[in-house]
């Protein structure tokens, strides 16, 4: 074969290529494929086993849904539970929902991902936890723009095994181990839905304290003898490990419709400290703005992923969950402006990847908490690249730069250490990043176009 005919085979074949993912594209568009979110709380990605955290957790289910997917290996959520999830729901960061930490209301007028698909002809259920608002009580979820829900709308459970559970703004106790009830109703509901397309969201409270020990048909750690008091970690991978089970019941359940649903598993927030083992700092966990405290499982898998098995390097937020899912489906994306897609990225769509160049978080950043005398809690955030990383500490104040690559364990304070030019613009960059959404806020209500004026700029936070 001459020079000429292998390069007009080669050209053929991309042509192929990009005439196949268009295909797949629009069929997305025209079969409306299901939508499958399981969130885990406080599930850090140091404790699901496909990341290779030393003492991980067994998670079979999850390690076997990443063989058959993309597992995203950096991956950022918010150091705290309702601001993640209001951040994913929302397709925006904290400073723009106004969710900086828990306990906080998700505004009514926020547009919130079943709202775009709703108009696709897509039913969208929530199941489990809540926790992103209090306005209607019993009937926020439902408010806010789920057609069901049935979980426990509290922060945390007292118990895993008595808890006031709601369905659609009617309230009861149950006697039942919560995350297979969770897995009960949600199986259920998708079992009604018959051939609509849907949205099933399904968050659980595990493995979030306290350490009850699961039933012991879901989980292989041998806890007898022991107290989650004095031996948290044990207890902890229980429920991780029951939680795992649980996600593979559900994965089975699907049968057929799998191949018509895209699943996608996150963590809302890095792992509580009292768990964290070493050589991770139990001090840089969840609440706080480090990588431990941040970096969640991402891992996805089923409708629209081609050439599964993959790991991705790409930058990703829990924010581009909604990028993701309206450009599957098809739907406009106008509100999640923070939000970007990584729907190439599951398709292998090299080309035409449009690549984060930095992640952002946040905690605590309001006035409320930052400005209290009395707070002893981190007012933190933080931004990074592909490498580098600064952090900002509002209650001390301090200003950290980590090198990444060669420090991902945050133990080395760059700042004020005498650096290479090239490393020193780096971190000035990220700074002014963090100094332009500081103001961005104060900015758009004296300009209103400051937002678009801010993304022109260099420092613009995508």
């Amino acid at each position: 074969m001459t020079l000429k005919q292998i390069s007009k085979t080669v050209a053929t074949l991309r042509f192929s290529v990009l005439c196949l993912t268009a295909m797949l594209a629009s069929a997305a568009r025209a079969e409306k494929p299901n939508i499958l979110i399981i969130i885990a709380d406080d599930l850090g990605a140091d404790k699901v086993g496909a990341y290779g955290a030393e003492g991980a957790p067994r998670t079979p289910q999850l390690d076997r849904l990443a063989e058959d997917g993309v597992l995203f290996r950096t991956c950022w959520g918010t150091p705290l539970c309702s601001s993640a999830r209001a951040s994913l729901l929302t397709g925006k960061y904290p400073f723009r929902t106004g969710v900086f930490a828990t306990l906080m209301t998700l505004r009514p007028e926020e547009t919130i991902l079943p709202e775009v698909l709703s108009p696709l002809g897509y039913r969208s259920g929530l199941f489990g936890k809540w926790h992103v608002s209090s306005f209607g009580e019993e009937l926020a979820p439902n408010l806010a723009g789920f057609d069901y829900y049935s979980g426990a709308l509290l922060a945390a459970l007292p118990n895993y095994y008595r808890f006031r559970k709601t369905t659609n703004g009617v309230s009861e106790w149950v006697n039942r181990y919560e995350t297979t009830d969770v897995v009960d109703d949600a199986t259920a509901w998708i079992e009604e839905q018959g051939e609509s397309p849907w949205l099933c969201c399904v968050a659980f409270h595990s493995p979030h304290l306290p350490l009850h020990p699961p039933p012991p048909a879901l989980h292989q750690v041998k806890l007898r003898g022991l107290d989650p008091r004095t031996s948290p970690v044990p207890f902890y991978n229980a429920m991780v490990e029951a939680l795992d089970t649980e996600t593979g019941r559900l994965l089975r359940h699907l049968g057929p419709r799998a191949d018509k649903t895209l699943v996608i598993v996150v963590g809302d927030n890095g792992t509580t400290g009292k768990v964290i083992v070493a050589p991770r700092d139990p001090s840089q966990g969840k609440g706080t703005a480090y990588e431990t405290g941040v970096q969640v499982p991402c891992i996805v898998s089923g409708y629209g992923v081609v050439d599964p098995g993959r790991e991705v390097q790409d930058l990703v937020h829990l924010v581009d969950v909604f990028a993701t899912v309206t450009d599957l489906v098809g739907a406009d994306n106008e509100t999640g402006i923070d939000s970007v897609s990584f729907l190439p990225q599951l398709q292998n769509r090299t080309d035409e990847i449009q690549r984060r160049t930095t992640l952002y978080t946040e905690v605590k950043t309001d006035p409320y908490h930052c400005l209290a005398a009395e707070t002893i809690q981190h007012c933190q955030q933080a931004i990074r690249n592909d490498r580098f990383k600064v952090l900002f500490d509002q209650t001390v104040p301090a200003v950290e730069y980590y090198d990444l690559a060669n420090d991902p364990l945050e133990r080395l304070n760059l700042n004020g250490v005498d650096l290479p030019l090239q490393m020193q613009m780096q971190f000035t960059m990220l700074r002014w990043k963090l100094h332009a959404t500081r103001i961005l806020p104060q900015l758009q209500s004296i300009l209103p176009h400051a937002e678009s004026l801010l993304m022109e700029l260099p420092f613009a936070l995508r």
